[in-house]
């Protein structure tokens, strides 16, 4: 190797343990919110500010890593692809038009392991629950019932 390919592959190298830097920061500050949540919930105190710190720290670093780690695979696929001319290591980006796909694709491969697993009496729950038609008045809440003969007397006459 010569040394413009050693030069090349160490500021890589920099800039990738630049992104590790930035991913260890981003789940730093992530361990931190996630502890004063945490704290907040066992002992009822809230440090509002130092939660607001933490929780804007861990979505900055992790735009800053996630940018970071565009730019590096866009700048070894402009590097693989002059030199092969043809190769291409980014992923082509399709937009999800038949969303329905999925679902099917998801069916089709449960009955394939239902198959090969002998399982007779497994389902896919549906994309929205489904309900059982009926009146309007099936919509309200029902008042919860309290047992009268549960509840001890003794102590309301003091």
């Amino acid at each position: 190797m010569s040394r413009r390919d050693v030069s090349y592959i160490q500021s890589r190298l920099d800039a990738l343990q630049e992104v590790d830097v930035r991913l260890v920061s981003m789940l730093d500050n992530l361990s931190t919110t996630l502890g004063l949540l945490k704290s907040h919930k066992e002992a009822g105190v809230a440090n509002e500010a130092e939660f607001k710190n933490a929780a804007s720290g861990f979505y900055a670093e992790l735009s800053r890593a996630a940018v970071s780690l565009s730019k590096e695979v866009k700048i070894i696929n402009n590097k693989v692809t002059s030199q092969t001319g043809e190769l291409d290591l980014l992923p082509v980006q399709i937009n999800k038009k038949s969303v329905w796909v999925n679902d099917a694709k998801l069916r089709e491969e449960i009955q394939h392991l239902d198959q090969l697993a002998d399982f007779k009496n497994i389902e896919v729950p549906p994309d929205e629950p489904e309900r059982p038609e009926g009146s309007p008045q099936d919509d309200k809440k029902i008042p919860e019932t309290i047992d009268l003969d549960a509840i001890d007397m003794s102590d309301a006459n003091t």
